[in-house]
């Protein structure tokens, strides 16, 4: 075998190595780009359901001699027929308790006032319970601090 056959062969075998380099090369971008793709349509559906739920949440701050429970939607729709519960008898309710209430808009609050003195306990446990767009009975339990 001449000087053109040696040629021929490590044209050859470089061009198989270069085929065997982009095949394997393309194929790892295509499983890439699949991956993306699945991660971009989960988000766009998760998008399409947060659109469509209020996120309810509760705060607890002082005031004086009150404690005030700040009931809040931090979700993207109106929240409706918001129910509020307690794990305990209240009657430290300085105001009757407002809930249910009939709506709460986007990025807005309500507030319920209670007294605090020697009998108001530590803590105590709410369940806040709402409709929206996505779904009826959605729920939130929190546990909330006095002292």
């Amino acid at each position: 075998m001449g000087v053109e056959g040696y040629s021929l062969v490590l044209s050859t075998l470089a061009i198989i190595g270069t085929a065997i380099t982009y095949f394997k090369h393309d194929r790892k971008i295509k499983r890439q780009q699949i991956e993306l793709n699945e991660y971009q349509l989960k988000k766009n559906t998760e998008e399409k359901l947060n659109i469509k739920k209020a996120e309810l949440g509760v705060n607890f701050y002082r005031q004086g001699g009150e404690g005030k429970l700040k009931i809040f939607n931090k979700g993207q729709v109106q929240a409706r027929n918001i129910r509020v519960e307690f794990d305990k008898e209240y009657k430290y309710f300085v105001n009757d308790n407002p809930f249910p209430v009939e709506f709460i808009h986007p990025q807005r609050s309500l507030e319920i006032t209670i007294s605090l003195n020697k009998d108001t306990p530590n803590s105590f446990g709410i369940t806040i319970t709402w409709d929206d767009d996505f779904a009826t009975n959605r729920t939130v339990v929190d546990n909330i601090q006095t002292n």
